[in-house]
């Protein structure tokens, strides 16, 4: 009897032992992926619109072209593609924006550049004059790279902020 009970007893010692092996296990490796999620960075590039005004009967919208980190984490070493000619219809070429053409060294969790970008709206003119993808290459403070592309439409600037094509 004294030897079945010695039997179960270690079975259940067995069993408990094997579980808190199993939750510690999963702790480590949440507590491992909240760590590495606190490194991360997310950039973002976005149109946003200002009000309309009406000069030679066209439609000019002065638009901010923005780009913000809304991620957890420091994204270092930020650039932008090579593919900045592109000038929306009435306004300046993209190679002429500072951070744009030179880079972003370091931006913060929640840091934003912005940049006012006039563009008229002409109905007669040519709608790709108005729509242009920037690909974004940036790292985390601990040299992860990563790639994104954002798709930016003049014609509609208040749309909302998406995450780009990785």
């Amino acid at each position: 009897m004294i030897e079945w009970l010695t039997v179960i007893t270690g079975a259940v010692v067995a069993i408990g032992t094997a579980a808190l092996a199993f939750i510690t296990w999963r702790y480590v490796r949440l507590t491992r992926q909240l760590v590495e999620a606190s490194y991360k960075p997310e950039i973002i590039v976005y149109l946003r619109a200002s009000p309309t005004l009406i000069r030679d009967n066209l439609q000019v919208n002065e638009t901010t072209l923005c780009v913000k980190n809304v991620g957890s984490g420091v994204a270092r070493k930020i650039e932008f593609g090579n593919n900045l000619s592109f000038a929306p219809y009435g306004g300046e070429p993209l190679e002429n924006i500072g951070f744009l053409k030179n880079g972003i060294d370091v931006l913060a969790p929640g840091q934003e550049r912005r940049q006012n970008q006039p563009s008229v709206a002409d109905p007669f003119g040519d709608l790709s004059q108005l729509q242009v993808t920037i690909p974004v290459n940036y790292e985390d403070s601990r040299g992860t790279k990563y790639s994104e592309a954002f798709p930016l439409d003049f014609t509609e600037p208040d749309l909302l902020p998406t995450q780009g094509d990785r």
